[in-house]
């Protein structure tokens, strides 16, 4: 006769444990709980269970598999980033209030430790609990388990917002990588996985044939959110152009004033000073090299005022551009901007180029800038220290 599972030890009774925790989870589990709700639990101490009679072992040892079943997502009711910890906790506080034997719930806290998504159960015993704990993933209603997982997790994890197709995507990759580790698991679960992978990819499919379609009716110019932040964008680019140009202009007056008034200071000194010549000449080149960089900074980028407008439909130019027009008669121009702005792709790249070539040229004077600010910087401390050197060495 085979005894039932809550007689094995007098000191824990499964069914005791379970109400338990179903009265813990009712009264304290959060209402953002959509999956690891206490059904989920219900479904994980069942499929334990089945799995445990099916891998043959023994009563003591299914009735530690049953006690961590039940604690194992108790830990949701104080955290939802570190519920296994929490769950090992709650868990060991009822154990030792029946006088469970230490050892025993040692094992209990291997079990529910062993549910981590980052860790590889190694005991039987972990591996019968995580085929049970993931054994929603060979259900034929897995999609909508993990559409109560996708809702739990938009109240629960700050960064978490995919899209539909992100989301297909992370399902897909999740049942691909997922393995059941018993036999017993893998006889019930793996075929009704393998269609639910069959069904992930289809879903991928559809969610990548709603977005190109999305993206082929989606206009800049007709989205207003879009052109905002196009607006803002454009609006920054210009203002930074501005700051850079100023920068360069005042590394250009800031040195042309110390060649102005350092080169005759140094030239009347040079006769008797000798050596202030090696300061003078990094002075001279420091000066000189910054103004180079800082009018390179400034310099206007290359334009010849003309585009090949029968290129136009290639999107690869800007009409909106001066420099792309300012040579092109007005009634060529007239025909071809018409085309641009009666075209909704032309018109969206052309907002789209104005962005990149602007974001481009800005790049350019910045590092130029840069380099002008570097040079400026080792230059004169260059000098400061030559001036000493050769001071000191004089004496």
């Amino acid at each position: 006769m085979t005894v039932p599972v809550n007689e094995i030890n007098p000191t824990v009774n499964i069914n005791e444990v379970k109400q338990y925790v179903w009265k813990l989870l009712e009264e304290n589990l959060s209402p953002h709980i959509f999956f690891h709700t206490i059904e989920h639990t219900e479904r994980v101490f069942e499929v334990a269970k089945q799995l445990a009679k099916k891998s043959k072992i023994s009563r003591e040892d299914k009735e530690l598999l049953c006690i961590a079943a039940l604690f194992h997502d108790t830990g949701f009711i104080k955290s939802y980033t570190d519920h296994e910890r929490e769950s090992v906790f709650i868990a060991v506080q009822y154990l030792r209030d029946k006088q469970f034997p230490e050892e025993k719930i040692n094992t209990v806290k291997s079990l529910i430790e062993a549910t981590k998504f980052d860790l590889v159960p190694i005991t039987l015993l972990q591996k019968i609990l995580c085929d049970a704990d993931t054994a929603h993933i060979g259900d034929k209603n897995y999609f909508h388990f993990a559409d109560l997982l996708r809702e739990e997790w938009d109240h629960h994890k700050e960064d978490f917002n995919p899209t539909d197709l992100e989301w297909a995507e992370e399902n897909f990759l999740f049942l691909q990588k997922h393995s059941f580790y018993t036999k017993a698991a893998n006889k019930k679960y793996e075929k009704n996985k393998n269609k639910n992978l069959r069904i992930a990819r289809k879903l991928i499919k559809k969610e990548r044939a709603i977005e190109n379609k999305r993206w082929d009716n989606f206009s800049v110019a007709n989205n207003k959110a879009a052109l905002t932040m196009f607006k803002t964008a454009l609006r920054n680019h210009i203002d930074l152009t501005a700051i850079a140009d100023q920068k360069s202009n005042m590394m250009l007056s800031v040195n042309a004033f110390l060649l102005t008034i350092g080169l005759p200071i140094f030239a009347s000194y040079l006769t008797e000073k000798v050596y202030l010549l090696v300061p003078s000449i990094i002075f001279m080149f420091t000066c000189v090299i910054t103004m180079i960089f800082a009018t390179l900074a400034t310099r206007p980028m290359k334009m010849n005022g003309k585009t090949d407008l029968t290129k136009i439909h290639t999107n690869k130019t800007n009409l909106f551009f001066f420099g792309n027009f300012y040579n092109i008669q007005l009634e060529n121009y007239h025909d071809a901007i018409k085309k641009v702005i009666t075209n909704r792709e032309s018109l969206d790249t052309s907002i789209i180029n104005d962005l990149y070539f602007l974001g481009h040229s800005l790049g350019d004077k910045f590092r130029y800038l840069r380099i002008c600010y570097n040079v400026f910087i080792v230059g004169i401390f260059t000098c400061v220290i030559a001036f000493l050197i050769s001071y000191f060495s004089m004496k």
